[in-house]
């Protein structure tokens, strides 16, 4: 019997730092409930270069590929688990302000996000490519902080579907006035029907905290979490299919090759450095550091007063980060004595007056 299997769906992480712009950062791999949905519907995962491919058989010279194991028109969720194996990641890349140590990047086929003919995934909640982060949760302990200590709160919860859930405890107060709490504790393992997945709880004073529950997600600093929707119509009361028309990889059973996504980062922008110092062995080559200027792609000015043996000089704005050489050359008096370094991955970010920048030493 001839066996025989087609990509179902894809996805591969792009970096607009490097030059070809796939990005080799990450770990990707399927959370242990996805691994028992692959199993069930025998699909195989199998990492690529810069991402995944999920491999589901066929039966045999079916144009279109017809499911070897149809899904009956169950709504599938694939989810995976993104991980960095590159500690320069959030150096080169244009993130959102998060801790990896306890929140995460969202990723789903349910945001529509076409850019020169490749789909993104996104975060639909967000409306962004990169989205907000959410707190990652995995126990069932779930602690709410108010943004100020309160005397009494009413709770709601619910899916990024808008599902309401019902919270066993989902409000309090106190009788006297001057007892306040700052947090509260809810215990997720009593709201009827919960699952693992993306959720909002709010408060009735316009808090809230979206979060993202698993109870076997990996202990380790989970940098995203990635899902892959067949379609969503068993997810929303009444039924309905958010995924877009163009990222819809199965129908009625059949490939339909929509299913090659893509995780884009763009690249960070920060200002560039150079601390200019005089080498003491060449004292007596006419160089003279209170003369030097710095040519770029933006303009670059002097820092501070002057000094016989150090200039500092920064740029005015934000440069963008890439593999490819940035040319910046280094003036004397007007004449060019030399092109200069770009950072590197590894090169020292700094912070002074809400400014970041990358710190450069030259010697002259």
């Amino acid at each position: 019997m001839k066996i025989q299997y087609e990509i179902l769906f894809e996805v591969a992480v792009r970096n607009e730092y490097y030059k070809e712009k796939e990005s080799a950062d990450f770990k990707i791999s399927p959370t242990l409930e996805c691994e028992d949905l692959l199993n069930r519907y025998n699909l195989i995962f199998r990492n690529s270069d810069y991402g995944f491919k999920i491999f589901a058989q066929v039966v045999p010279g079916t144009i279109p590929p017809q499911l070897f194991t149809p899904f009956d028109g169950k709504s599938l969720k694939f989810t995976f688990e993104m991980i960095s194996c590159n500690s320069y990641v959030d150096g080169i890349s244009k993130l959102p302000k998060f801790n990896p140590s306890t929140e995460l990047l969202y990723f789903s086929n349910l945001r529509e996000d076409v850019d020169g003919g490749i789909n993104y995934l996104g975060d639909q909640v967000s409306n962004l490519r990169v989205g907000n982060p959410i707190k990652m949760v995995n126990t069932n302990n779930l602690n709410y902080k108010f943004d100020s200590p309160v005397n009494s709160a009413v709770f709601s919860l619910s899916d990024m579907f808008n599902n309401p859930y019902s919270l066993p405890n989902s409000e309090f107060s106190f009788s006297d006035p001057l007892d306040k709490v700052d947090s509260f504790q809810h215990d997720l393992s009593k709201v009827q029907g919960f699952k693992s997945g993306r959720y909002t709880i709010s408060d009735n004073m316009a808090g809230e905290l979206p979060f993202y529950y698993y109870r076997s997600l990996s202990r380790k600093k989970i940098f995203g979490i990635i899902e892959v929707f067949s379609d969503t119509n068993d997810f929303i009361t009444p039924s309905t299919n958010e995924v877009p028309l163009s990222y819809q990889f199965v129908d009625n059973d059949e490939i339909t090759g929509k299913g090659s996504y893509h995780i884009g980062f763009a690249s960070s922008e920060y200002k560039w450095m150079y601390v200019c110092r005089k080498n003491p062995e060449n004292a007596s080559n006419g160089l003279d550091v209170n003369k030097l200027t710095i040519v770029g792609p933006v303009a670059f000015s002097k820092v501070g007063g002057d000094d016989i043996t150090e200039r500092i000089i920064l740029s005015n704005d934000p440069i963008t980060s890439s593999e490819e050489n940035t040319n910046v050359s280094l003036m004397h008096d007007l004449n060019k004595i030399r092109d200069l370094p770009n950072p590197s991955m590894g090169t020292i970010l700094k912070k002074n007056n809400g400014d970041k920048y990358f710190e450069i030493y030259i010697y002259v």
